[in-house]
């Protein structure tokens, strides 16, 4: 059914980001984030999320909990619109805490806009992650998918139908930008987390969102921090 919802036509995965060696164990986690540029989102609005996503991936914090990672950390960036719009940009990455994470953050922030000014795809953007899950280049002894938006599904399957057609043990964690009505944080509640230690991180607006996807990736990472209390 993931599939089947997938939008057809999704680029091919590559394998393994030149210069990052597979590991000799399974890596501890493969992480897709997948970011909007759905309408709501301004070119100014994008480019915060951007250098915010890649300022996370060079702080030195980040960096040591991605060290801490058995096996290492799998990674992927993919944006999203509408139901027919999704794209993989930075390849899957095998993350080690090292200049290979550097480069992972350098190549986000050079990320351009591919589409924007469309409706919100949330369910399509969920087929999307979980089937770049699917075709990963490793198997990971977790699988999560990071999903940020600013507000709730327009277009496309109804998130919950997506999340609960998701394999067992792949988690849906959300980042909230608030501020839209209706309130995109109850949505992402109530449609869109799924699976062990699932949480919503809520950024005030997208000034704050750089402070946030740095929360949401030390939570994401060392699991046992997703019991604290937003």
């Amino acid at each position: 059914m993931i599939r089947a919802l997938a939008v057809a036509g999704a680029l091919l995965l590559p394998g393994l980001a030149p210069g990052t060696a597979a590991a000799q164990e399974p890596c501890a986690v493969a992480l897709v984030l997948a970011m909007d540029v759905s309408r709501s989102v301004s070119s100014r609005e994008y480019r915060l999320q951007m250098d915010g996503l890649a300022a996370a991936f060079r702080d030195e914090e980040v960096l040591e909990t991605i060290r801490a990672q058995q096996g290492g950390v799998l990674a992927t960036v993919t944006i999203w619109g509408d139901r027919t719009q999704q794209r993989q940009t930075t390849d899957w990455t095998l993350l080690l805490g090292g200049e290979e994470t550097l480069a992972f953050a350098d190549s986000v922030a050079a990320t351009q806009r591919y589409f924007g000014f469309t409706l919100t795809g949330l369910g399509a953007a969920m087929a999307h992650a979980a089937a770049l899950l699917e075709a990963a280049p490793q198997r990971c002894r977790r699988q999560v998918i990071d999903i940020s938006g600013d507000g709730v599904s327009n277009d496309g399957p109804r998130p919950n139908l997506v999340r609960d057609a998701l394999p067992a043990g792949v988690t849906v964690n959300g980042l909230v930008i608030l501020g839209a009505t209706p309130d995109p944080k109850q949505h992402y509640i109530d449609e869109v987390i799924a699976g062990p230690g699932a949480f919503v991180e809520t950024a005030a607006d997208f000034e704050d969102y750089a402070r946030a996807i740095r929360l949401k990736l030390l939570r994401e990472l060392a699991p046992a921090l997703s019991m604290l209390s937003e």
